[in-house]
């Protein structure tokens, strides 16, 4: 996936719980027998609500004709003046987020400090920076991804440091680290590993909440013999530094005994010269199961991707009527704006996926075509940006245009620029 996405400012304070001013505070829902199950309500166990990833909250107080009058109930700085982009999660009024090098517990309802974990200033402790997409709750533990390659559990009444596992290569690689925020199901804690687009093999772990046990390891880029693995060079060991890294959280779904990924670009990124196939199980929807990590399904959304074109927003699971019936679904969106949608049980595309034949590059040993599903991009097409491309440049309309040394002034929707460095004897200019 390149480079991690996302938002690029940073607080050095937080500022929650909005309250409305003038109105009384309602008597909060029903929370949910089982952490993760339903959508959440006083609580949020995870950085995406619940099991889905769903993003929503039952709460609604808040509405269109009273929003006008929300107040800042408090605001806290972080120790130090850390930033932090984590979503925080929360558990019986205490909010639980990553900020810099620490993990914060913070009361919900004054912004006091509860507690400050930090992982030390020995080169063990350096290493062991929290994932900046924050921390996942369950069995009275915060777990949390480390840059070390590691999963840490917290106690959650006192931050007391419970375990602390390797999930990545040993010795650990460069540039493997654990992005993700955990996720928790019926005593598994589930990360996937990112490599930082540094080569490496990106993968995804099952942990035992209690202990940190390893329970099973998924890897993106198949081995030999192993299905998937021919969609890699037979003549090479390029795969064993395929990438694939796992960059988002993913989601779960106990009841069809699965958890779901979404998986990022191969290495090189731009150099498909040296990886001729598809490159499976990169840039694909991953569906694992959770007791073994088998595979259960994928669906690859780019085929040899040559333009770090991944999904680049965590996947979705919801559910849909069909036909009498409740289906239940997964939806992922490409970087380039179409939205894929899947019964998460099989598999199976719930909206038509065609073929498009794409843009060649006998070099870059392009795949001949791309899916593409039913419907349209939520990005701007060609016609948008056809009067906004300035001569001598011109505008390939194909988001799988391949980037080109000998054809520097095309401007692709989405496509990397090549650097192109430029020097005279007075200077040395780089142009991205």
């Amino acid at each position: 996936m390149g480079a991690m996405r996302g938002p690029r400012l940073g607080f050095a304070f937080v500022v929650a719980i909005a309250v409305l001013v003038g109105i009384a505070s309602p008597s909060l829902p029903q929370e949910a027998p089982e952490p993760g199950r339903g959508y959440p309500a006083a609580d949020w166990p995870f950085a995406g609500g619940d099991w889905t990833s769903s993003r929503h909250s039952t709460l609604a107080e808040i509405t269109t004709e009273n929003v006008g009058r929300l107040g800042g109930a408090w605001v806290t700085r972080l120790p130090g003046g850390v930033s932090s982009r984590a979503t925080p999660v929360v558990d019986d009024g205490v909010l639980y987020l990553s900020g810099g090098a620490n993990v914060f517990a913070v009361d919900g309802r004054t912004g006091e400090p509860v507690w400050r974990w930090e992982a030390g200033a020995s080169d063990e402790g350096v290493a062991r920076v929290p994932s900046w997409q924050g921390v996942g709750l369950g069995d009275g533990l915060v777990f949390v991804g480390l840059r070390s390659a590691e999963v840490a559990a917290l106690r959650q009444e006192t931050g007391e440091l419970v375990w602390a596992a390797p999930v990545g290569s040993t010795p650990r690689q460069a540039g493997e680290s654990v992005t993700t925020a955990p996720m928790h199901a019926r005593g598994t804690v589930f990360v996937g590993i990112a490599n930082g687009d540094s080569g490496g093999q990106g993968r995804v772990v099952a942990l035992d909440a209690a202990t940190g046990e390893r329970r099973w390891t998924f890897f993106v880029v198949p081995r030999p013999g192993e299905f998937g693995h021919e969609t890699w060079p037979q003549d090479s060991e390029v795969w064993r530094l395929g990438g694939g890294g796992v960059w988002l959280v993913g989601a779960v779904d106990p009841e069809l005994g699965m958890v779901y990924f979404v998986t990022g670009n191969p290495v090189p990124m731009y150099g498909g010269e040296i990886r001729a196939g598809d490159n499976l199980f990169t840039a694909s929807v991953l569906a694992l199961d959770m007791e073994t990590g088998e595979r259960r399904w994928h669906y690859q959304v780019v085929r040899h991707d040559i333009w770090d074109a991944d999904i680049a927003t965590p996947l979705l699971l919801y559910e849909t009527g069909r036909g009498g019936r409740t289906r239940k679904a997964l939806a992922a969106m490409r970087a380039d704006g179409y939205l894929f949608l899947f019964d998460r049980e099989t598999g199976e595309p719930i909206v038509p996926i065609e073929e498009r034949a794409v843009p060649q590059d006998e070099f870059l040993l392009t795949a001949p075509t791309q899916p593409f599903p039913a419907g349209e991009s939520i990005l701007p097409g060609c016609s948008f940006w056809r009067d906004r491309v300035p001569p001598p440049f011109e505008l390939s309309c194909s988001f799988y245009t391949p980037p080109s040394r000998e054809r520097q002034d095309v401007v692709a929707l989405g496509a990397p620029t090549v650097i192109a460095n430029c020097t005279s004897p007075q200077r040395a200019v780089g142009v991205d």
